[in-house]
């Protein structure tokens, strides 16, 4: 039980550092849209309608339905919906978007691949991830989760998470 704590608690400290890794200007206003940006420090990919764009260098770009972000290098790749909340990637993930409903601020998210960190405390967003078959429902929570081969991880840090499941092939 110890040692579950111990891991609990360096997976709680290593994503604050990826917290800090990227600072998001402030002037950028996110309301009613989904975004995602790429620091300087890492390059990804957003496919819409088998078309791939790189995204890389300080650039933005807005999401739609269908879209897959894949980060190719680095770390602080983060997708912005509403006006507070937020995901975080890791370097390798893969994440698309399955729902989006901008009017009505509501979000579902897949990720196929890697770690996402994923906050939605300050902001009002119905916000929903799909990671490996687990339905996750953040109640203004903060959410690290993680595909680990046929695994899938998820820590709660605030608040409450549900869970639930769908198929596979969804």
């Amino acid at each position: 039980q110890l040692i579950t704590i111990g891991v609990a608690l360096a997976i709680f400290l290593g994503t604050l550092g990826l917290e800090s890794v990227v600072a998001i200007p402030s002037v950028v206003e996110f309301k009613g849209r989904l975004e995602v940006f790429v620091p300087s420090t890492a390059t990804a990919a957003v496919t819409h309608e088998s078309i791939t764009q790189p995204v890389k260098g300080d650039n933005s770009r807005e999401l739609k339905v269908g879209d897959t972000v894949e980060v190719k290098s680095g770390l602080g790749v983060v997708i912005h919906f509403s006006d507070r909340g937020l995901v975080r990637l890791s370097e390798n993930a893969v994440l698309s978007v399955d729902f989006l409903d901008n009017q009505q601020n509501s979000y579902v998210l897949n990720l196929k691949q890697g770690r996402a960190w994923a906050n939605n405390i300050y902001t009002a967003a119905q916000f929903n991830l799909i990671a490996n078959g687990a339905y996750l429902i953040p109640n203004y929570a903060a959410v690290d989760v993680r595909i680990d081969g046929q695994k899938t991880l998820v820590y709660a840090n605030r608040h409450q998470v549900s869970v639930g499941f769908v198929p596979l092939d969804y």
